[in-house]
């Protein structure tokens, strides 16, 4: 079974944004105009490129600089998965955190508009590239990117209690890769299983599980599970698939050799249960073998449980852009 287990983890609100996929070369802007505009050569960035940034963050007036690194780890056909690493000095609640590009769960409100733009960039001159201007839960952000590699150059985030810039240092961990002119779905892109969550009998909640890039060339991709407990809401990226490591403090998924008989939404089914050490708390997974569907899942610690029961699959096509 693939999907071998889903969490609840707090996830902590989106810092940068990043936009589109494709590919990356600066041509000469002519004698009369002294900004290069880059330009489509058929290269985009790829799976474990690394780009690092110069941070300047402002909290309660009191201003911090810093370097962030922005990790590429997987595509959709509109969007970005990648992991920020913050510096501490920077004096962010958080040091890491995955995000998505075209995650529109976790920006509901955003308003946002595209131009090109001549920029001066501290490290790579005067360049011509799209400006993405957007606004979201009391964010205001400006990105400078190049459209055709998915490279940010530049980005301005403000909100009544944080400002903070960021410049393009270096793309020395650039890994790049042929572009073409339409990344095409995977087969599994988009499927989504549905859970109710209970506490004691009672419903407390749902969880919404998505695959949200396609394979990478070692079988990795990533899902977004949205979790909503008692009206509080989580979003939450985790890789699947591949040979993706357990954690240091937690025992890897197995078979027991225990089975329930249930009743779910597609009958009553006998479920074989898998059972992980995730450290914090034990998650039991109860598997239907033949069709290789979680039917249920019990997350137990310190004598509470949270039982998820499976609602059903969908597709949610969350990377198509609306006419």
């Amino acid at each position: 079974m693939q999907n071998k287990s889903i969490f609840i983890v707090a996830a902590i609100a989106a810092i940068i944004a990043i936009a589109g996929v494709a590919a990356f070369m600066i041509a000469n802007g002519g004698d009369d105009n002294p900004y290069i505009e880059v330009k489509d050569t058929g290269k985009m960035i790829d799976v474990g490129s690394v780009l690092e940034y110069d941070a300047e963050v402002t909290i309660d007036n009191v201003t911090k600089k810093g370097t962030m690194k922005m990790h590429i780890l997987g595509f959709n056909p509109s969007g970005i998965m990648y992991k920020l690493e913050m510096d501490e000095s920077l004096g962010l609640p958080i040091t890491e955190q995955l995000m998505l590009s075209n995650d529109s769960a976790s920006a509901k409100d955003e308003k946002s508009e595209e131009v090109w733009k001549d920029i001066d960039t501290v490290n790579f001159g005067k360049l011509r590239m799209v400006c993405s201007h957007s606004e979201s839960e009391g964010m205001t952000t400006e990105v400078y990117l190049d459209p055709y590699t998915g490279i940010q150059y530049r980005e301005h985030d403000v909100s009544d209690t944080m400002e903070m810039k960021l410049e393009l240092k270096s793309i020395d961990g650039v890994v790049w890769q042929d572009s073409k002119d339409e990344i095409e779905p995977s087969e599994d892109l988009g499927k989504t299983l549905t859970y109710d969550i209970f506490m004691d009998g009672k419903k407390v909640g749902q969880d919404v599980a998505t695959i949200v890039t396609n394979p990478d060339k070692d079988g990795i991709y990533y899902m977004r599970e949205i979790t909503t407990i008692n009206g509080q809401t989580s979003v939450v990226y985790q890789p699947q698939g591949g040979s993706s490591e357990d954690t240091d403090d937690s025992d890897g998924p197995e078979f027991t050799g225990e089975t329930i008989t249930i009743m779910t939404i597609d009958g009553e089914k006998t479920l074989s249960e898998i059972r992980s050490d995730m450290g914090m708390y034990i998650l039991s997974i109860y598997v239907d073998e033949e069709t290789n569907t979680p039917y249920r899942m019990v997350m137990s610690a310190m004598g509470s449980e949270l039982v998820y029961d499976y609602q059903g699959k969908s597709v949610d096509r969350f990377w198509e852009e609306e006419e």
